[in-house]
């Protein structure tokens, strides 16, 4: 009988402790859901809400330059003087986004060639490299800088841009989409005032492919490809792969996107096509140097 009643205290006990780990353990509510991006994000703001931001900002990039510009205070520039917003769950990522890109433009510079940036915003990035261009050169004021953007928001998703599909009762599937079309759109006129330090800076509104026909025909040192979707960024590697400087660079920034897989998709059906290799930081962002 003792050893009845041992056994069923143990058993009570484990249960008990079993019960303690169920109520210890998040809820799926409080989960990150990595099958779901936006669910994703989500969480990450609403567990983010009230976090020292900028103390993060801080100790991660208080003591980088890039040449003679202390980053930090270039970027956080650059993100006022061009109303550019970032959600806390994005805000680290597009520091360190923006970090890689102002270095790898600092290196381009020694390239000869033209510029160019497909999907321009609000334009931050353009600021941030033609301030660093600046710093190079006081004189500079952007020439041979080129900024091509529909300036009226994405263009239409298709099918490799979903996130995921959702279905109706007969099981039929529709792709399911961060962002429709029309959004971004930020108009030209803004975009201009938001750059104007730089007079002679090139503004090419139209979509792509058929916008780069206003293009020079030029070599290029350095592209900055930002367009969110496959199809643009499939069509911008065609156009400007085959007129890199050698050593020239281009940068995809939505390659490893969760909310733009069509970016990555499009790059890597380009790269596969050409056989030639890249590289993929851990920014998310993919970089190829024509060596």
């Amino acid at each position: 009988m003792a050893s009845n009643r041992h056994t069923r205290r143990k058993g009570k006990a484990a249960a008990k402790n079993q019960n303690k780990r169920s109520r210890a353990s998040p809820t799926k509510k409080q989960m990150l859901n990595r099958n779901d991006p936006i669910e994703n994000f989500k969480f990450l703001d609403r567990v983010q809400a009230g976090a020292p931001i900028n103390f993060h900002l801080e100790t991660m990039f208080s003591n980088i330059k890039i040449g003679d510009l202390d980053f930090l205070s270039l970027y956080n520039q650059c993100m006022s003087s061009t109303g550019t917003a970032a959600p806390s769950w994005k805000i680290f990522r597009r520091a360190q986004r923006a970090l890689t890109l102002g270095q790898y433009f600092d290196y381009a510079l020694s390239i000869p060639g033209s510029k160019a940036e497909c999907g321009v915003f609000r334009g931050f990035s353009a600021l941030l490299t033609n301030l660093i261009a600046r710093m190079r050169d006081n004189t500079w004021t952007g020439e041979n800088y080129h900024l091509i953007d529909s300036f009226e928001g994405l263009s239409e998703p298709e099918l490799n841009d979903a996130i995921n599909f959702t279905s109706d009762v007969s099981g039929n599937q529709t792709p399911l989409v961060s962002h429709k079309a029309g959004a971004f759109a930020t108009p030209l006129i803004e975009v201009q005032n938001n750059l104007t330090p730089f007079q002679h800076l090139s503004f090419h509104k139209g979509w792509i492919p058929e916008i780069f026909l206003s293009l020079p025909e030029d070599e290029w040192s350095y592209v900055h490809i930002d367009v969110d979707l496959y199809r643009p960024t499939l069509k911008s590697l065609e156009y400007f792969f085959p007129r890199m400087a050698a050593g020239g660079v281009i940068i995809n920034d939505d390659y490893s996107s969760p909310l733009f897989p069509g970016g990555g998709s499009g790059w890597v059906e380009f790269f596969d096509r050409i056989k030639k290799p890249f590289t993929v930081l851990d920014t998310g962002q993919a970089i190829f140097v024509n060596t």
